[in-house]
């Protein structure tokens, strides 16, 4: 774990020592030199919990008796200030965020406390809206207690419970509304829009849960692995009720929507039909990509029609399981050696560098019959004295800024960075914003190489990476600090099998907890994404798969010796009803590929099927769909503009081909309007999303 400090930790316990034994200034200023100058080291009490030590310091300086609380306060007091002014001034939590992190206990933090889980509740992060407000009321059991708050302690329970109501939690709401009535019973004031009693406006909450609107714009693409920089594989809104018994294309006598082969590729011949080595589809703009990491290709999603977007073969070399990433009319593609390697000085030559390169999608293609132009390509950041890095995988990309992670080998051991760059949208090359080393490890005996290409995930505030070598960790997205790291148990068997998986395995965010299935661990893992901390574990699963979050179950699929799906409640962990369900396929039949979920459906491609089931209790809502070309599986899919899209692999006679299929719904929601072609179906759909998104009068007009 890059960044643990066991010299800080001895600085912490010594402050603590010396505030024991009454020396409250001098313990101040010891705390004071490690806020400045040791703040974002990480430290640990149990070895598996890392969080940055100026957490445990705040901690500390909350506990100073009145008179040299004072003191400190006349020492960070104005510069809280100013931070609480800027953030009034724009509105931006990042403002708060550092407020807090230097000058917890300054009194301007009460009020900007308030503020910033006002703020984050607003967008919808619940868990760290409640994170914050505890803090203010030392009987909620906060991670650190604000010293001597001076505002209404049944205000901010009040917000407490609210949060518990929108983060879907009603029996949490209810028992913190219980205690507020036993604590407050005729508090009142304004809260959640509505002035009255406290416990008169919360219970309309509880008595009638809160929806939240789906975003119905991310139905229009599946930009990356997991549909969404969150990597939950969760498709907000309804799906169409009807899909036909066979995709719209291929069609006999249509284009095919082959994948032609390529002989140069390491893994030609014999392969397993159940994966697919061109690994994942994005959709956006009315195409399907896919790559191999030298190549790739674009599909129109009506018809189709395959075209060979671009092809960098002399130059990268084929991968298996490999992803893209599109965002605000870019796509971009990690390109190189298929696997991290250690290097080979008797080879004489180094590999290709791997690049991280950056297309923009034309509305028309181009000259060339390329719906994708190159615009720049980053090599890995060098880094002083240190042998060169190669990118993992495709990066993250949201709000302008890119992520990506990056590899070095040097004797026996790989290290992990993480690199992001701002803006990822230009037309130039970025330079990093910031390069942060994470995290190390032996490379497994007996392996020369390492497929699998590790993905980084947007979790709130942070990027998460699960480097599946015993180690998860969390940086600030803007600034790079580190926020937190996780240190699981390793199995030895699973360390073994993971470092051959060629499949991604990064973690997922919902519901303000980060779940990690690790190649190299048995369980499923469950971390407050603020904070951290583990919440819970997941009783052993062998080969566990993230497949997606809804309904408040996080849906893992198992290929080990009993296969099949499970389905464990977000908030606790558990497989048993009602909170979650297990399902066996007849047979021991495995997945085929990544499927998603959403509220009303399960996706899962398994035993050469498509499976649709309720998330609530794993049942079949309706006969599995099965591709007519034999030999193979479903592949990975994903669902994007009404279309349900697939990569796969399939074996006739001993021949592998690789092949992409779309089933085109009515019920396809975004494009133009032709005339003939809105159907009921589609009119119907359109006019529900539009009510879920708010726009009553676009509802009316499609009814």
């Amino acid at each position: 774990m890059r960044g643990d400090s066991a010299p800080t930790r001895k600085r912490l316990a010594d402050a603590e020592a010396k505030l024991t034994a009454g020396h409250a200034a001098d313990a101040a200023d010891d705390l004071q030199r490690i806020l400045d100058d040791a703040g974002d080291d990480l430290v640990t009490l149990d070895g598996t919990h890392f969080t940055p030590a100026r957490w445990f310091a705040h901690r500390l300086l909350a506990t100073l008796p009145a008179d040299a609380l004072r003191t400190y306060r006349g020492r960070v007091d104005g510069p809280a200030a100013t931070l609480l002014e800027k953030a009034n001034r724009d509105h931006d939590p990042r403002h708060l965020h550092a407020m807090l992190a230097r000058h917890f206990v300054a009194r301007p933090c009460e009020e900007g406390s308030l503020l910033l889980g006002d703020l984050l509740f607003e967008r919808g992060e619940f868990r760290a809206a409640e994170r914050v407000w505890r803090r203010l009321v030392p009987d909620l059991k906060p991670d650190v207690a604000f010293p001597d708050a001076k505002g209404d302690p049944a205000a901010v329970r009040g917000r407490v419970v609210l949060a518990a109501a929108f983060a879907g939690e009603p029996d949490r709401a209810k028992a913190e509304l219980d205690a507020l009535k036993a604590k407050h019973p005729a508090a009142a004031g304004p809260l959640a829009g509505t002035t009255g009693p406290y416990a008169v406006t919360l219970q309309r909450f509880l008595d009638k849960p809160p929806k939240l609107s789906p975003d119905v714009l991310a139905r229009r693409s599946w930009p990356t692995y997991g549909g969404n920089p969150a990597r939950d594989g969760f498709v907000p809104g309804p799906l169409p009720n009807f899909w036909a018994s066979q995709p719209t294309w291929p069609r006999a006598g249509g284009p095919q929507a082959t994948i032609p082969a390529d002989p140069l590729a390491p893994f030609a011949g014999p392969a397993k039909p159940s994966r697919s080595p061109f690994g994942h589809p994005v959709v956006v703009g009315g195409r399907v990509y896919v790559t191999d990491g030298s190549r790739v290709f674009a599909f129109d999603l009506l018809t189709g029609e395959r075209s060979t977007a671009f092809d960098a073969r002399g130059r990268s070399l084929p991968s298996p399981n490999v992803t893209l990433t599109a965002g605000d009319g870019r796509l971009y593609a990690r390109l190189g050696p298929p696997a991290v390697r250690p290097a080979d000085p008797a080879a004489g030559k180094a590999d290709e560098p791997t690049a991280l390169v950056c297309f923009a999608t034309l509305d028309k293609p181009g000259i060339d019959g390329s719906p994708l132009k190159e615009l720049w390509r980053l090599k890995p950041p060098a880094a002083e004295g240190r042998g060169p890095g190669a990118w993992e995988g495709s990066p993250l990309v949201a709000n302008r800024r890119l992520w990506a992670a990056v590899a070095r080998v040097e004797g026996g051991r790989v290290s992990h960075s993480l690199a992001c760059y701002d803006p990822a949208d230009g037309e130039d090359a970025p330079r990093p914003a910031w390069v942060a080393e994470v995290c190390d490890g032996p490379l497994p005996a007996g392996v020369e190489s390492r497929g699998r290409q590790e993905l980084v995930t947007l979790a709130g505030r942070h990027v998460v990476f699960n480097s599946n070598a015993g180690a998860v960790v969390a940086l600030d997205a803007v600034t790079g600090k580190r926020a937190w790291a996780f240190r699981y148990p390793r199995s030895a068997r699973r360390a073994a099998d993971g470092a051959r998986q060629t499949d991604p395995a990064p973690a997922v965010y919902a519901d303000g907890r980060v779940f990690v299935a690790p190649a190299d661990a048995d369980r499923v893992f469950a971390l407050d994404a603020d904070s951290g901390e583990p919440l819970w574990e997941g009783g052993p699963t062998d080969g566990g798969r993230l497949l997606g979050v809804a309904r408040g179950k996080v849906f893992v699929t198992v290929s080990g010796a009993v296969r099949g799906l499970r389905a464990l409640s977000v908030r606790t962990g558990s497989h048993r009803e009602p909170e979650g369900w297990v399902l066996h396929t007849d047979g021991g039949a495995a997945s085929d590929g990544q499927g998603f979920a959403t509220d009303a459906a399960v996706l899962w491609p398994a035993g050469g099927k498509l499976w649709f089931l309720d998330p609530d209790t794993g049942r079949l809502l309706r006969p599995p769909l099965a591709l007519s070309h034999p030999g193979g599986g479903f592949g990975h899919v994903a669902f994007a503009d009404g279309c349900l899209v697939g990569v796969t692999r399939t074996v006739e006679d001993g021949t592998a081909t690789d092949r992409v299929w779309c089933y085109v719904s009515e019920a396809r929601l975004f494009g133009p309007l032709k005339a003939g072609q809105a159907g009921l179906g589609r009119l119907a759909a359109d006019a529900e999303t539009r009510l879920a998104s708010g726009d009553a009068d676009g509802a009316r007009g499609s009814l």
